[in-house]
Order: C-alpha cells, then sequence, then structure tokens
C-alpha cells in the first residue's frame, strides 16, 4: 500500500516528535547527545566551542547533504554547549511544516543547563549519510550513522551523572525543507544511544 507524501510527512513528524519528547525525561538514557568524558574540565576545543557556520544553500541533492552534514553538527555542539540557538535559527515555522522537535530540543538542553549538566566529549563523526526521499510538503528525510566515544554527563563539579559507551552505529534522522533560498529542519529523531 503506497501512502501520500502528506501521510508520510505527518508519520515522520510524529515519531520525530515522541523521540525527541523521550529525550527530555530526567530519567530517560539522552544517547549520544548526552556523550562526555569523566574529565570534570573541558578540553581547550570544548571550552572554545563554536557554532558551525551554516553552509551555502543550494536546491539540490548536494545542498541538501552539505546541510544534513551540518545538521549533525550543530547537533552535537548544542550537545556539549547546551545551545539550541544554531538549530532554532533555522527552525521551521509555519502553517505547513513547523518544527516541535527544536522546540522540544531547546526546553531539554535549557533543563540540563539548569541543573548544571554538561555532556563531554559531544563529538559524532559521520559513517555514512543518506537520503531516504521527499516525504510531502517539500521536506526530504536524511538518515546519517554516526559513532561517537565513550561518554558522560558530568555536574559542574564534576560528578558524573551518567555514562555511555561509545557507538559505531548511533542514527541521526532530520528532515529538512528549501524555503525563500536558504534550509530549514523540519524535525528529527535519533536512535541508538547506550548507557554503562
Amino acid at each position: 500500500m503506497q501512502l501520500s507524501p502528506a501521510t508520510r510527512l505527518v508519520a515522520l513528524l510524529a515519531t520525530l516528535m515522541v523521540a525527541l519528547t523521550a529525550c527530555g525525561d530526567d530519567e530517560a538514557p539522552e544517547g549520544p547527545l548526552a556523550k562526555k568524558s569523566e574529565s570534570a574540565s573541558a578540553s581547550p576545543s570544548e571550552a572554545a566551542a563554536t557554532a558551525p557556520p551554516v553552509p551555502r544553500a543550494t536546491d539540490n541533492e548536494a545542498g541538501r547533504r552539505a546541510f544534513a552534514t551540518w545538521f549533525v553538527k550543530a547537533l552535537a555542539y548544542g550537545a556539549g554547549t547546551n545551545d539550541p540557538e544554531p538549530i532554532n535559527a533555522v527552525a521551521a515555522n509555519d502553517a505547513k511544516v513547523s518544527c516541535s522537535t527544536c522546540r522540544a530540543y531547546t526546553k531539554f538542553l535549557k533543563s540540563r543547563a539548569s541543573k548544571g549538566i554538561t555532556m563531554k566529549p559531544a563529538t559524532f563523526k559521520i559513517r555514512r549519510l543518506f537520503g531516504t526521499g521527499q516525504v510531502g510538503n517539500g521536506v526530504y528525510a536524511y538518515s546519517a550513522i554516526v559513532s561517537y566515544p565513550a561518554a558522560a554527563d558530568v555536574k559542574e563539579d564534576g560528578t558524573v551523572v551518567k555514562k555511555y559507551k561509545p557507538s559505531n552505529n548511533f542514527l541521526i534522522e532530520v528532515g529538512l525543507r528549501f524555503r525563500d533560498g536558504a534550509y530549514e529542519v523540519a524535525g528529527w529523531k535519533q536512535t541508538g544511544g547506550t548507557q554503562q
């Protein structure tokens, strides 16, 4: 049975919302976004973390791949700094497409920041990136299989809150849309994080 593009979009966005909303629960594992080493002090690269620049937008396969790659970097940056602004700056928000996972992610990071919890190290390495098609309303879905090192959630005093095993198969799926000369994030989900 073939699903209409609108039905596929609704299903994708509903899945994305459920997946990220679950991450907001203090007791729920936070996956590799929560990855950190047990060291309480930030490495020089983490201390000087800067948001990745958004690539020049081109409405083609190369442009979509570049934006999906940027999104993975922005997600890691947000995880390491509790700063959702790079993603929020490109969040879709209109009558047809609105990034509810972006709003949930902002709430999640603000909660972590208020508790003094950071994620170390917050690094993702893309092992494979591929498009899975257009899901409706101009939204394309891209999947990134990423790896990340062993990590932990760490409080400001150095207390390790949670530990995470390294992974080579963490999946980040993002919906993106080209609109008014730029790409927007329509939503995303992530699977595959492991706690120790």
